[in-house]
């Protein structure tokens, strides 16, 4: 599994056709990291665009995973610095809206966290559970 760090996709899809065997390339998602690459994912119609962007280069099909991930840094500076969710730039509302579109939704998540208490993991999970539980 390649994680998608790269701003554009058509790029990196140019990239995985090079691979000798490109029906085997599987792909995770890094919101922390789209964003981070210059991906605008704060409002519900970048989010659509991004999502579509996604579809049409790799295939949503091919996302077997998402690391749903708020980051602390600024739209297209290309650093990692990942933030609990809704504490960062993305947002709660938008991370939400990401992980629970139709066409994302069976797509298992991880998140990545700074470093918290064992409580503080409890509570965030517990959060993000009660999300796919209001739907």
């Amino acid at each position: 599994m390649i994680c998608l760090l790269v701003a554009v996709l058509k790029i990196f899809m140019s990239f995985c056709k090079k691979v000798d065997n490109p029906k085997r390339l599987y792909f995770c998602v890094d919101t922390a990291h789209a964003y981070s690459f210059g991906y605008e994912l704060t409002s519900p119609e970048k989010m659509d665009a991004f999502i579509g962007e996604l579809h049409t280069t790799i295939s949503l099909e091919k996302i077997e995973l998402i690391h749903l991930n708020d980051t602390s840094s600024n739209l297209g500076s290309n650093q990692d610095r990942h933030a609990l969710p809704g504490e960062g730039k993305i947002g709660e509302e938008m991370l939400k809206r990401f992980v629970l579109d139709p066409r994302l939704i069976k797509i298992p998540i991880i998140i990545e966290p700074p470093l918290i208490a064992f409580e503080q993991q409890q509570q965030l999970l517990a959060r993000i559970h009660s999300w796919y539980d209001a739907r």
